[in-house]
């Protein structure tokens, strides 16, 4: 554990510095992806708009809308991502700090072949927490589960996030499950994961389910109360 306010911030820094490595290139693909279908579309519907008729181009245009979105969306949970250095505890409702990193976490996931999706949460899931700090804990998680060199190239399965409140406690759980394919090897959490989540006055467990189909891990934080 880092002994200092200064070496606390550098280690941050440092972890954050080497996750937006292992981000880049697959938001930089999914952005790529999203605005093709922008472009393209748009291309399209340049071409028809002298014959297409109106549901076509309303069709079209909720196209381009829609992956423009997706695109704005990557690009602001990339930046957040890259701004997440300490801040002042504030409330933060986890359920909606999730949905907001999701575009960032999917493309991690689909590369190992397995989905992403946040799931609804259950009960209260506001806490008093470093809304940066837990962005990064949450995205880091996620890559250190989700490591190519521990999944097969062929699996079937799922990634889930979710808020779940316990009253005095809102808990993160990100679980991994494997369908199809050889079993999950489980590394252990690194030491800046284990740090940060430690400066946040939270509470983090990894647990393998039997006979490597999955995985899950849970982050605690103390709820607003």
């Amino acid at each position: 554990m880092p002994s200092s306010a200064a070496e606390y911030d550098s280690t941050r820094s440092a972890w954050r510095d080497r996750l937006l490595c292992a981000l880049v290139p697959h938001a930089v693909h999914r952005l790529g992806n999203l605005l093709t279908v922008v472009s393209g579309t748009a291309e399209l519907l340049a071409l028809e708009s002298d014959h297409a008729d109106s549901e076509v181009r309303a069709t079209s245009l909720k196209s381009i809308t829609s992956e423009s979105a997706r695109a704005h969306a990557l690009i602001r949970a990339l930046g957040h991502h890259a701004r997440a250095l300490r801040g002042a505890p504030a409330a933060v409702d986890l359920h909606e700090l999730l949905e907001s990193q999701a575009e960032l976490i999917e493309p991690v996931a689909k590369a190992v072949g397995l989905p992403f999706e946040v799931l609804p949460s259950s009960g209260m899931t506001v806490a008093r927490a470093d809304a940066g700090g837990v962005q990064l804990a949450v995205t880091g998680l996620v890559v250190e589960l989700l490591r190519p060199e521990t999944m097969a190239q062929a699996r079937v399965g799922q990634t889930t996030l979710r808020a779940v409140g316990l009253g005095t406690r809102t808990v993160l759980v990100l679980s991994v499950r494997v369908r199809e394919g050889d079993p999950l090897v489980v590394e252990p959490l690194s030491a800046e994961a284990l740090g940060l989540c430690a400066s946040l006055g939270a509470t983090v467990r990894l647990r393998a389910l039997p006979n490597g189909r999955g995985a899950s891990v849970m982050l605690g934080l103390p709820a607003l109360t």
